[in-house]
């Protein structure tokens, strides 16, 4: 007969051994990893148009560009450096181009000859010696209200840390990456990122996300 101990060596195994298969499983049926590859569909005046990176009039089908989002919860949350696209798209600075699709009236890209973002940056020393800091100060503007975003990080050059100071804020997502054919590999990625949901309160957007076509929805 086995001995206990040896019978509980062999239960601790196999529950250890299940623990090791069920995270992956997990993450494959019940998790969503990060980012996205997130299409835009922009809502205004009874029509649907969808985003690109650039415009070639002379085809009626244009390539639809997208947005890396992070999600967490009902959340969804982009770096800083899509901040500037998404302040166009809700704000209004874009270019449309319409051309009736089985889905979507057109296509639209952001205008960069009027932009709503203005950032300045600075850098600034420590009482320690070799250790700077940058300050980093993005402003946005709602130009139907006449109003202003302020969104505000520091960044230690030394520690390679990003400090959040007002509008953003350090969040950890869970990420996948193939580390070899046919092997998959989870782990937890720091960011400094805003909440979509935010900027679509200043610029007084609606949201909605078609999860299984990975489409945001903005309305205006």
């Amino acid at each position: 007969m086995n001995s206990p101990n040896k019978k509980r060596r062999i239960g601790l195994t196999v529950l250890f051994f299940l623990i090791l298969i069920s995270i992956p499983l997990y993450f494959i049926f019940f998790h969503t990893s990060n980012p996205r590859f997130t299409k835009i569909a922009l809502k205004t005046n009874g029509k649907t148009y969808m985003y690109c990176f650039g415009l070639n009039k002379a085809k009626k089908t244009q390539t639809l560009g997208f947005i890396l989002t992070y999600k967490d919860g009902e959340h969804y949350y982009i770096s800083k450096n899509d901040i500037k696209a998404f302040a166009n798209m809700m704000g209004g600075n874009i270019e449309v181009y319409r051309s009736k699709q089985p889905s979507h009236d057109g296509y639209f890209i952001n205008n960069t000859k009027d932009t709503l973002f203005q950032k300045k940056q600075e850098t600034i020393e420590t009482k320690n010696i070799g250790e700077q800091i940058q300050k980093h100060n993005v402003s946005l503007l709602n130009k139907e209200k006449n109003t202003k975003m302020s969104i505000k990080w520091d960044y230690n050059q030394k520690k390679l840390e990003y400090i959040p100071e007002k509008n953003c804020e350090n969040r950890s997502f869970w990420t996948k990456t193939s580390v070899t054919p046919g092997e998959t590999s989870f782990y937890k990625r720091k960011l400094l990122v805003v909440s979509i949901q935010d900027l679509a309160s200043f610029y007084n957007c609606s949201l909605s996300y078609n999860k299984k076509d990975d489409v945001l929805f903005i309305s205006k």
